[in-house]
């Protein structure tokens, strides 16, 4: 699931349950405004991606070894396939 979620776009879509939580202003994200997910890229060490499972939910959280920036990412089976239902980003900013 995981990889043909970040490789195949109609597959992506079809398996986001929309609308979703949360956009960094507190809106859902909307079928018409997804920008698609691809595969984590960076250099070794440059982000720390890990998973936990809850009750069958899985949750994803991956962040950047300064801290900036952190996202987490909800996946649940409904219908005896995989969803993602929950996508948020958090980053500070520094003045």
């Amino acid at each position: 699931f995981y990889k043909q979620f970040h490789t195949d776009s109609i597959f992506q879509l079809n398996h986001v349950v929309f609308p979703l939580e949360v956009t960094p202003t507190g809106e859902k994200w909307q079928k018409e405004d997804w920008v698609m997910h691809r595969p984590l890229q960076g250099s070794p060490g440059e982000y720390v991606q890990n998973f936990d499972n809850f009750a069958d939910i899985i949750v994803e959280n991956i962040r950047d070894s300064l801290g900036v920036f952190r996202m987490e990412r909800r996946y649940s089976k409904m219908n005896n396939e995989w969803n993602l239902i929950y996508y948020e980003i958090k980053t500070k900013v520094f003045e």
